[in-house]
């Protein structure tokens, strides 16, 4: 079967979408809403596509089987809702929302209308991160003990200006629109977040409330600690994650592009000697093709599948918790 998709948005997460599904056998994107409609026209030209002219059209559509929310967070809610109401399976774009509660409804009317939302956590089909969680998962590194993470950009000049940088569309900073990725990998890894602590600041770029920088420490239910800094003025894009054990420590390093090769090291407890073995991932980017091909076996299942989703909620519930630990120093439970 031959999936029909509809992308809303023009931006760069939707030409992301675009390029993927033009590389899948099980899906075709057949059509696209903008903010404007020569925006949705030239998208629609580039891709081969057709253009609505505006998202309700888009998600009314009959010949439409999916459909992929490519906007600010402050839409997500209702843009997912409309679709998923219309009959549509839904792939929307972390974060899921604008807030947990948002979030929420939108998996209750997943639920209710038995379609597929899932959220854009394209972070996970990374080879190398993948790789590391089968490690984690297998019992390889032993009883994982703790976790640390740093993933940061350099901000760019007019980044105040930009739609991140709007509190009336987003209801974070770094650590909501990009620390949120680790915040999933982690509760993937370890489970559920028992309380978290951190801080947050900002002083480069007039974007107050929003953060620059966060940190946060998370306490796992089965017992796993874990760091995480989330960085606007890192000026050198970083990522980085490390895992330890009782029976060795990993680190994966980089996300292809600008970020560098996608290294795995692993070395395993010893006394000596000591050895490490190494694997380098050169094949490019190939988690949004990857997310695409984890989206589509959930829409050949047949099943409601929400858990994405689901997970979505719980990593906005535990950046709700580390922003209200920030501003009232303390422990708090997602």
């Amino acid at each position: 079967m031959i999936h029909r998709i509809g992308v809303i948005g023009t931006g760069l997460q939707a030409g992301r979408r675009a390029r993927a599904l033009a590389g899948a056998a099980d899906a075709r994107l057949v059509s696209v809403a903008g903010a404007t409609p020569g925006a949705a026209a030239a998208f629609a030209a580039e891709h081969g596509i057709r253009a609505h002219p505006d998202w309700r059209a888009l998600v009314a559509d009959d010949g439409l089987d999916a459909v992929m929310v490519c906007v600010p967070p402050h839409l997500h809610a209702e843009m997912a809702v409309a679709a998923l109401r219309a009959g549509r399976h839904v792939l929307c774009e972390k974060p899921l929302a604008r807030t947990s509660a948002e979030a929420d409804e939108m998996c209750r009317v997943a639920r209710a209308t038995g379609r597929v939302l899932a959220c854009g956590f394209n972070h996970r089909h990374h080879p190398a991160l993948a790789e590391l969680g089968g490690l984690i998962g297998s019992g390889v590194l032993g009883r994982p003990i703790w976790a640390r993470a740093a993933y940061g950009i350099g901000g760019r000049a007019g980044y105040e200006d930009e739609w991140r940088a709007d509190p009336r569309q987003v209801s974070g900073g770094q650590l909501m629109e990009q620390g949120i990725h680790v915040i999933d990998l982690f509760r993937g890894w370890f489970g559920e977040v028992a309380a978290v602590t951190g801080c947050r600041g900002g002083g480069v770029w007039p974007i107050a409330p929003l953060e620059e920088n966060a940190m946060a420490l998370l306490r796992h239910e089965n017992g796993v600690m874990a760091t995480l800094h989330s960085s606007l003025t890192q000026w050198v894009n970083l990522f980085r994650v490390e895992v330890g054990g009782d029976e060795g420590v990993a680190e994966v390093r980089g996300l292809a592009g600008s970020y560098g090769p996608q290294v795995l090291e692993v070395w395993p407890r010893t006394d000596g000697p000591f050895t490490a073995t190494r694997r380098e991932f050169r094949a490019g980017d190939r988690s949004w093709a990857g997310e695409w091909d984890a989206f589509g076996a959930l829409l050949r299942s047949g099943s409601a599948g929400r858990a994405s989703a689901e997970d979505g909620a719980a990593a906005i519930r535990v950046v709700e918790a580390v922003y209200a630990a920030a501003d009232r120093p303390g422990w708090e439970k997602p």
